[in-house]
């Protein structure tokens, strides 16, 4: 995914870069952007591994969102994931990363598309109450907010 968005940093650079923050005293909030199209569950899984490996307690996650004048907005356009301009920048401007949006650039299907976002804020919350046995065992049973997702995008669907 690095290589795909052109980053010019590697996993274990990037390893290193948030443990040298903490060791000095800084906080640091994990970025990730997900389901783009080259995006897999194998790739899911890495990112799990790179939040436990920095032992990660804030993340900000979101799903890749196509802007105008990027590769990745060529790309969106070529597919036909966007029609009309002006109505998708105005669904961006309303729900931003979020599974909102529903633009899934990625071959997985909707729901696990989703479960992905999840899975991961999953991660950084037993990341963050690891010495808390009630709120560890509360993000263990994370799948509440999975079921209310499905919800969610099954009425958003009948619209």
């Amino acid at each position: 995914i690095l290589k795909y968005f052109g980053k010019g940093v590697s996993r274990k650079q990037n390893i290193d870069s948030v443990l040298f923050t903490r060791k000095h005293g800084m906080n640091t909030t994990v970025q990730l952007i997900i389901g783009s199209p080259p995006e897999t569950n194998s790739t899911i899984k890495e990112n799990s591994d790179f939040l436990k490996s920095v032992d990660a307690t804030t993340a900000s996650i979101n799903y890749v969102i196509p802007l105008p004048e990027t590769p990745i907005w060529e790309e969106a356009i070529r597919k036909g994931l966007i029609g009309d301009t002006r109505k998708y920048l105005d669904r961006v401007k309303r729900y931003a990363g979020s599974y909102r949006l529903g633009l899934n650039m990625s071959k997985a299907n909707k729901i696990v598309w989703i479960f992905w976002y999840i899975f991961l804020e999953r991660t950084v919350f037993l990341n963050r109450y690891r010495n808390n046995f009630f709120k560890k065992l509360y993000y263990q049973t994370y799948c509440f907010k999975f079921i209310a997702l499905v919800k969610s995008l099954f009425h958003s669907c009948q619209n």
